[in-house]
């Protein structure tokens, strides 16, 4: 079984439990809250009854206020059209032009009758002119009339002259010309010009009122009797204008009806309170009412006054008989206060009605509270049963959608894995294979190259321990011939003598100096080889090292491995360069001492001739042997230092060599890691 289907087959067992697991919490919360809707509903039907209930006593109360308020505003209504009919007689008994119109016919007639009179004495052919004037004047101061009998008539002439007046006799007879009232009005002479223009009409001033001396305002009717040219006039005060008025508006109140059975009326008192008119308790029109009360002991004309004194008007409840019965009843009455008369004007309806209207209203809501109890629970049992199936069709729908979810997630889960895992491991595998097989060969070649290197290494080993033991022997023969040389000036008898034995040994030197140039050029050939091996050995680390990072971490032992070899190469390539430099010195001192040594054969036959250049050139090759002899020890040391590196190079190789066998072997082992990787995704290798 691959990795995929192993993936599928858990993500499948994965979805299946979650699925479940969800399926049955959303069956479970599902059932619960559909249980928890229900209770609700049924806490929220108790509560909507519980609510219609308080609803129906709250719309009882809103019913009550609002009737009460209908009937408040019903009063206010018909108190303000009773209240217009007084403005409007106020208005009248304060507008002079009012008065004319309301007053025009009965000063006419007055003034008409009195007009009558003049002219039936002026007919009587049996008196003079002075007689019909005297008993005319007689008669018309004699003449009362009005409510309290104090009304009269005047009489004045064109001039305007007083002819007679009744209650001002000191005025008889005398000119009027400059006669006004308080206001500054010539009324005299008003009437004058009323009367030559139009022969009669009205003038209003102030007058006092009959016997007092404060004038008042008031209204006359002049005309003009032309046969004698007298004029004459009647009038009302305002003052008395205004009773009149306001008893009219009083009886014209009085007379007005509303209501269903048009009985419902208006009263009025006063603010002492005394009664002005009611209409239909007539004994108590201008009685005293402080004292009168309800069956409760309300002062109810007290509290009409005393609501108007506060508020100017306002709503008193009382008890009042019906109409002409005399058992009393409930009643709310609404008074309005008339200023300028200082009248109280009011109108109730009886409220023992709004009882019965609220008995009717509270019946009616309760019927239709117990309908809307009723039609709630069957909405409420229609609700549970409806949410039931939608419970279950939810339930159906998350089972259906669980099941395509799976599906899906599955197809999904198969897309992604081969996309997302198999295909990447896939090419994973492959770049493994690939670089383990490069590694394997890399260690290959590695193990090669370690082996070569090893193998010159122990040539090389060979040849500088040869040259060493030369080196050893140059330095032997160096020593001894600073050692032969140092006695050359005592010396110099013996060297005749000795010149056999010094010929002899100058051929042995020659010879080992020859052998020393051709030792050293072997040596310089190691050194280059060994550099060389050193450049090859160095660039296997560094291709040892680009596969071990090929590798990645399975290279990395190998890569330290490379690291260390490529130090190491570096190290040899430096030691094989210093041992050149040193082995290049050495050949050059070397030459030189050879040349002398050839010099020196080839004027050997001069040395006895010459002793005494012998003996400076003896000193000179005395010189030169000590610095040879130190220049062999040098290359001595270098020699040594040379066979210590090989050694070590010998060394590394071998260690080289080791790590490549190791590193073979991990790249094996990888080898085998990928094809059991291959074999868990399921991968085949075509190759």
């Amino acid at each position: 079984m691959n990795i995929s289907t192993k993936i599928i087959l858990l993500i499948t067992l994965s979805l299946l439990l979650t699925s479940g697991i969800i399926s049955l919490l959303a069956v479970f919360q599902i059932r619960q809250t559909g249980r928890i809707a229900i209770e609700h509903v049924e806490i929220l039907n108790s509560e909507n009854i519980k609510k219609m209930e308080a609803e129906q006593i709250h719309q009882e109360k809103i019913f009550s206020q609002e009737l009460n308020t209908r009937k408040n505003e019903y009063l206010k209504s018909q108190v303000q059209t009773a209240m217009s009919v007084l403005k409007k007689s106020y208005m009248d008994a304060a507008d002079p032009e009012k008065l004319k119109n309301i007053f025009m016919q009965q000063l006419q007639n007055s003034v008409d009758t009195a007009y009558g009179l003049l002219e039936s004495l002026a007919k009587d052919e049996e008196l003079s002119l002075e007689e019909q004037q005297a008993k005319a004047i007689e008669i018309i101061k004699s003449i009362r009339y009005g409510s309290e009998h104090k009304d009269y008539f005047w009489i004045n002439d064109m001039r305007p002259y007083m002819i007679m007046h009744p209650y001002k006799p000191e005025l008889d007879g005398k000119g009027l010309s400059d006669y006004k009232d308080p206001n500054g009005k010539y009324l005299f002479v008003e009437f004058v010009k009323v009367c030559k223009e139009k022969g009669q009409g009205f003038v209003d001033y102030y007058w006092p009122k009959y016997d007092g001396d404060n004038p008042q305002p008031k209204l006359s009717f002049v005309r003009l009797f032309k046969p004698w040219n007298w004029i004459i006039g009647s009038g009302i005060y305002m003052e008395i204008a205004e009773d009149i008025i306001k008893s009219k508006a009083a009886e014209s109140i009085k007379n007005l009806r509303y209501g269903p059975e048009h009985q419902d009326y208006f009263w009025i008192n006063d603010m002492r309170p005394y009664m002005v008119m009611h209409p239909y308790k007539p004994e108590l029109d201008g009685k005293d009412l402080a004292d009168y009360k309800d069956p409760n002991g309300k002062r109810l004309f007290v509290e009409f006054v005393k609501t108007c004194s506060e508020n100017g008007e306002g709503f008193v409840d009382y008890y009042w008989p019906k109409y002409g019965a005399d058992k009393p009843q409930p009643k709310r009455s609404f008074v309005t206060l008339f200023k300028p008369w200082n009248w109280v004007i009011g109108t109730g309806l009886y409220i023992d009605d709004i009882q019965e209207i609220f008995d009717k209203r509270h019946q009616m809501l309760k019927e239709d509270t117990a309908r809307a109890v009723e039609d709630m629970k069957q909405r409420i049992e229609t609700i549970k049963t409806d949410m039931r199936i939608k419970i279950n069709k939810v339930l159906l729908k998350i089972l259906i959608l669980t099941t395509l979810i799976i599906v899906f997630a599955l197809y999904l889960t198969y897309i992604f894995t081969r996309k997302n895992i198999t295909t990447p491991i896939m090419r994973v595998i492959r770049g493994l294979k690939e670089s383990a097989q490069q590694i394997a060969a890399a260690a290959s070649e590695i193990a090669e190259g370690s082996q070569v290197v090893a193998e010159s290494v122990c040539t090389q080993a060979a040849s500088v321990q040869e040259s060493s033991s030369s080196l050893e022997q140059m330095s032997a023969m160096s020593r001894h011939t600073t050692d032969l040389t140092k006695g050359a000036e005592e010396l110099m008898n013996l060297n005749i003598e000795k010149s056999g034995r010094s010929l002899k040994a100058l051929m042995d030197l020659t010879i080992d100096i020859s052998k020393i140039e051709s030792d050293s050029d072997s040596i310089s050939k190691i050194i280059n080889e060994i550099d060389a091996i050193a450049f090859q050995t160095n660039l296997l680390s560094l291709n040892a090292a680009v596969e071990a990072a090929r590798a990645g971490a399975a290279g990395t032992g190998f890569a330290v491995v490379a690291g260390e070899v490529k130090s190491l190469a570096m190290r040899t390539t430096e030691a094989a360069d210093n041992t050149q430099d040193l082995l290049n010195q050495t050949l050059a001192r070397v030459n030189h001492a050879a040349a002398s040594i050839k010099g020196v054969n080839n004027d050997f036959a001069d040395i006895i001739e010459s002793a005494t250049i012998m003996g400076e050139r003896t000193q000179s090759i005395t010189q030169a042997s000590g610095e040879q002899a130190r220049g062999i020890e040098q290359l001595s040391i270098a020699a040594n230092e040379i066979d210590k590196v090989t050694q070590q190079i010998a060394a590394n190789s071998q260690e080289s060599a080791a790590a490549a066998e190791e590193l073979s072997a991990q790249a094996e082992d990888m080898t085998d890691f990928v094809k059991e990787l291959a074999a868990v995704v399921g991968f085949k290798d075509k190759k």
